[in-house]
């Protein structure tokens, strides 16, 4: 009897360090997948902060390109109103010319008629000076 107590203490003694090795298994196993958890909530957080800093950067890259193309095409408005203005008082010059050239050859005109009729009454008076 007294060898079946130490078989039974053996066995139990044997079962409770089998237990023990168990959960000192099961322990590092835990602390280890805790540690790897830990570590890629870290890593995580890393790459999420790296994320949004390249964001950040994309953003403001794009911005600044959007004010650039803002600019340049605020420029090319103001360069093309530039010589429409340009366009449109050259054409209020060229119409005020032709005004003036018209106004001149209206004045020659008037000026041609009436040398005209000087002229026709003259030879008209040599005629009828000749005639009478």
């Amino acid at each position: 009897m007294k060898r079946q107590w130490e078989e039974r203490l053996s066995s139990v003694d044997t079962l409770e360090q089998e237990m023990q090795r168990v959960k000192e298994t099961f322990a590092s196993k835990v602390k280890h997948l805790t540690e790897e958890k830990h570590t890629a909530e870290e890593q995580a957080q890393s790459l999420l902060s790296k994320l949004r800093s390249c964001d950040d950067a994309f953003r403001q890259q794009l911005e600044a390109k959007e004010r650039s193309h803002d600019d340049v095409i605020r420029q090319l408005r103001q360069e093309r109103q530039a010589e429409v203005d340009l366009a449109n008082r050259k054409v209020v010059e060229v119409e005020e010319e032709m005004r003036q050239l018209l106004l001149e050859a209206a004045a020659e005109k008037r000026t041609t008629e009436a040398r005209m009729q000087k002229l026709a009454r003259a030879f008209h008076e040599v005629q009828d000076g000749m005639s009478g």
